[in-house]
């Protein structure tokens, strides 16, 4: 026969026990989220925005124009390279005027004019204003550039809503250089722009 002293701790480790056994029985029916046979459910790697472009961003970069393949064109103080289908008349580096066509309109083109002895002002920003042209009001005055290492005046912008126009001149030596791009603007901003890096690189002083 049990006294009332020994039923106290047994009570004590019977209810111990019911703890225990139930603690286990939850455990087994709600396993962590991802772990055991059931768990399907993982974390994402962390994804840097920075790593890669998104599609939209990468859409809208332009691609590296890649250097003019076409005709030469020359002057006796310089000499530039046009895109391919490109091509010129007479392009004899003696006449101090030369011109490359493009063959898809009638205006489209480059042109590079020298004059020898030149009394021209051989300060580049001078030279470039007084390019302007007061038939061309919206062709501005831009900042300077180099051509074959050598600074240049460039002046740039639209003419009667047909055409964008470049040019750029320096005295060189002793003559005055302006080499001149006209492109329809029916051709996009991003080509035009294209054009005009894919055939300044190719510019060569003689």
């Amino acid at each position: 026969m049990l006294n009332k002293s020994s039923v106290a701790p047994l009570g004590a480790l019977v209810a111990a026990a019911l703890f225990l056994a139930g603690c286990g029985e939850s455990a087994e029916e709600n396993p962590p989220s991802g772990s055991g046979a059931g768990g399907t459910v993982s974390e994402a790697p962390a994804v840097d925005p920075e790593a890669s472009p998104s599609p939209a961003e990468s859409a809208t970069e332009p691609p590296a124009a890649a250097l003019a393949q076409g005709e030469w064109a020359e002057v006796s103080v310089a000499r530039i390279r046009g895109p391919k289908g490109w091509s010129g008349e007479s392009n004899d580096p003696g006449d101090g005027a030369v011109a490359l066509k493009a063959p898809y309109d009638a205006v489209s083109g480059l042109t590079m004019v020298e004059l020898a002895d030149s009394t021209e002002p051989t300060d580049i920003d001078t030279l470039g204003r007084q390019s302007l042209d007061d038939g061309e009001p919206e062709v501005t005055l831009r900042k300077p550039v180099e051509l074959d290492g050598v600074e240049v005046f460039r002046t740039a912008g639209p003419v009667d809503d047909y055409f964008w126009i470049e040019r750029y001149g320096v005295v060189h030596n002793g003559q005055f250089f302006r080499l001149t791009f006209t492109l329809t603007l029916r051709t996009p901003a991003v080509e035009r722009q294209q054009i005009i890096d894919s055939v300044l690189p190719t510019f060569e002083w003689k």
